[in-house]
């Protein structure tokens, strides 16, 4: 009965089963995709249940330690849509300009900057501590980024943490 309560009580906890189950369904699309939406899965379920409870995160003493975490969030958000944002987009006028004809990756490279576009503005929505529903969904968008030597997913893995725990600290 008290994992229940916890389970339903704790966000990381229940974002953390959504991602496990999401990862499993997504296994015929893209195994390198699974393995990291089980991971983060896996990750946010067991720092959820660790995790302090949320009823001590809305305690005052602890709002003030944790108003910094979206600032951070943020910010690494911001930074990684710029960087991915430029690399997609030099990709794709590399693929326009010397005339390859890849509608397929055109239309890939087109994808990734909407990704970095949506992960961009989610990014300042953390840094301003408004909106946490959207920039949870960002941040779990930047987990679907191209893996460029698979930082960007690792970076946007590390907002998603700080995003979850500083709910409280958002403004409604």
């Amino acid at each position: 009965k008290y994992i229940d309560k916890k389970f339903m009580k704790n966000t990381a906890m229940s974002l953390g089963f959504v991602l496990f189950v999401t990862g499993i369904l997504v296994i015929f699309l893209s195994f390198y995709h699974t393995i990291l939406l089980l991971l983060a899965g896996v990750a946010l379920f067991v720092i959820g249940f660790f995790g302090p409870i949320e009823e001590d995160l809305k305690k005052r003493k602890y709002r003030k330690k944790l108003e910094i975490l979206p600032r951070i969030a943020g910010v690494i958000l911001v930074i990684n849509a710029l960087v991915n944002g430029f690399l997609y987009s030099f990709m794709l006028l590399s693929f326009v300009f010397v005339d390859v004809n890849q509608f397929y990756l055109i239309g890939l490279f087109i994808v990734e900057l909407v990704f970095c576009l949506f992960l961009f503005v989610t990014g300042v929505f953390a840094l301003l501590r408004r909106r946490w529903g959207f920039a949870v969904l960002g941040s779990i968008l930047g987990l679907f980024l191209l893996p460029v030597f698979y930082v960007p997913n690792i970076i946007s893995f590390v907002g998603l943490v700080l995003i979850v725990f500083s709910r409280f600290v958002f403004k409604k």
